[in-house]
């Protein structure tokens, strides 16, 4: 199911819609096609703004899980195939981007400490950053090992912070192992 919704610029109708959305999101609901859903309450959002030659760029896009049965017990207004593909997209694609960044930079620290040089500020802020942004997307069910892979990556570092680099390799192998498990026990 989608509605889009385009036109020529009106300053005040735009922020109407957008003032609309805003109300309904605060109230945990959004409609879509004539139907109301309720939402979960995690999710993402982001907002890019813009400059090209002489025009500016918005891009908004929010992505909020829908929550298929209300408080109430009822059905949301969705058929049994909708519902289907609603829970096998359960996990959204941005949670698979920001994993993949923190892959990325998590081989760069690694890197870094084999060769006995301290990782850049740069790339740890980078990995706490995509760590913070994967907050969110934690699972109850695996938040223990995920906190403890955060535990560990923490003592990496400090070890490499501290110059024993033969130690922090020995970690970093752990949460390297940590990880494996825990992506094969929960995928």
């Amino acid at each position: 199911m989608k509605q889009k919704k385009k036109g020529k610029i009106e300053l005040s109708a735009l922020a109407q819609e957008l003032t609309r959305l805003a109300g309904c999101m605060a109230d945990g609901r959004v409609e879509v096609g004539g139907n109301v859903f309720d939402l979960e309450t995690n999710g993402y959002w982001k907002i890019e703004k813009n400059v090209k030659k002489d025009r500016v760029i918005i891009k908004i896009e929010i992505k909020v899980p829908i929550r298929v049965s209300g408080e109430d017990g009822h059905k949301n207004n969705l058929k049994k195939d909708e519902e289907k593909v609603i829970k096998a997209n359960r996990r959204p694609f941005k949670p698979k981007k920001i994993k993949k960044e923190m892959g990325s930079v998590w081989k760069l620290i690694k890197r870094n400490i084999k060769q006995g040089v301290i990782p850049d500020d740069s790339d740890v802020a980078a990995l706490w950053r995509t760590k913070e942004e994967y907050q969110a997307f934690v699972d109850d069910v695996w938040a223990k090992d995920w906190d403890e892979c955060i535990r560990q990556t923490k003592e990496v570092l400090a070890a490499a912070e501290q110059g024993d680099f033969d130690r922090a390799i020995l970690i970093a192998e752990e949460v390297d192992r940590l990880k494996s498990r825990c992506h094969k026990k929960y995928k």
